[in-house]
């Protein structure tokens, strides 16, 4: 809403983007803390994400005095944190080259996530074909511009959302449960307290059914 000029915007190549950094922050959290199969790997997993972080900051081309200084400073953190790794059996278990990708590029994931997502249970159109969808839009591929082009009116483009907001049930709801499984007092409080958990279990079973298994009467449906 713009209120100066009357004015209401649905936009939706804003909507699916966000929507895409909602899932990864899922994704994330899920791939650090709840997909890693002990503490050690867990570990590794943290180091590497916060490792990548000052990697890429330390490649770009900062030619400021404050951006120096922060660089310098940031030199300690990169020490602490290799030396934490270096005692960790995944970082001396991995190869030459996933090591040399992070130590120069800050590449932290050894899974992609499509591979992620399917690890959490996501089904496989969510994983790899919705997931490519919303890339689209972030990376302003042609197929965003054509959807964004034929749906002129509101409830067009209302319609098309309709299943990126799906996703984004499936995501919230699965991060819910992550989140709980990480921390038990999070845990304690959801089981407590919070009357909808039949709506959280209901979207990730939603996100877990294969688009195969699902009957659909396409005669019901608009065109």
């Amino acid at each position: 809403l713009v209120p100066e000029i009357n004015l209401r915007i649905f936009d939706l190549a804003t909507l699916n983007v966000i929507s895409r950094a909602i899932l990864e922050n899922f994704l994330v959290f899920y791939y650090i803390f709840v997909d890693s199969q002990n503490k050690d790997e867990e570990d590794f997993r943290y180091y590497t994400y916060r490792l990548s972080g000052f990697i890429e900051r330390k490649n770009y081309p900062i030619e400021s005095p404050q951006g120096k200084r922060i660089l310098e400073n940031e030199k300690k953190i990169i020490d602490e944190l290799l030396n934490k790794l270096e005692k960790n059996r995944y970082y001396i278990e991995l190869n030459h080259d996933y090591k040399k990708k992070l130590l120069e590029w800050g590449e932290w994931r050894f899974k992609g996530w499509s591979q992620i997502a399917l690890s959490a249970g996501l089904n496989h159109s969510n994983s790899n074909a919705f997931y490519k969808f919303l890339c689209g839009y972030s990376h302003s591929g042609s197929l965003s511009l054509q959807q964004n082009h034929q749906t002129v009116r509101k409830e067009e483009k209302v319609k098309l959302f309709n299943g990126t907001l799906s996703l984004l049930k499936i995501a919230i709801s699965n991060m819910i449960i992550s989140y709980c499984t990480y921390f038990p007092k999070a845990l304690k409080y959801y089981l407590e307290n919070i009357n909808q958990k039949h709506l959280v279990k209901l979207w990730i079973d939603v996100g877990r059914m294969e688009m195969k298994d699902i009957e659909v009467d396409w005669s019901k449906l608009d065109t």
